[in-house]
């Protein structure tokens, strides 16, 4: 994962910034989507749910030894990580042509 912040996992690992190496912001990670068209109740139950369980103290450390740091986020916030994701490497997919095959 390359981040603006050191990982909290690797404390002592520099960030490619910090390394000397600009413009590189990019990470790993996980989320749950549902379909289009989900009720928005629906949707919050899911997302309040998972939150329950990433607040769990047993799971939040195994994922924190596997490496993993847990944010999660509300729905609206994850849309509007993903509409960002999306631009980003939208600009870079069109400037290397990669294609999905």
């Amino acid at each position: 994962m390359v981040t603006k912040n050191r990982s909290t996992t690797l404390p002592d690992v520099p960030t490619f910034n910090e390394a000397g190496i600009d413009g590189i912001d990019a990470v790993g990670w996980f989320g749950i989507l549902a379909p289009a068209g989900t009720p928005p109740d629906r949707v919050e139950k899911l997302a309040s749910d998972i939150k329950v369980v990433l607040q769990d103290r047993t799971i939040a450390t195994r994922l924190h030894q596997m490496g993993f740091e847990v944010v999660g986020s509300d729905p609206k916030a994850f849309h509007e990580f993903l509409q960002v994701e999306g631009k980003k490497w939208k600009v870079l997919i069109d400037k290397t042509g990669v294609k999905i095959q």
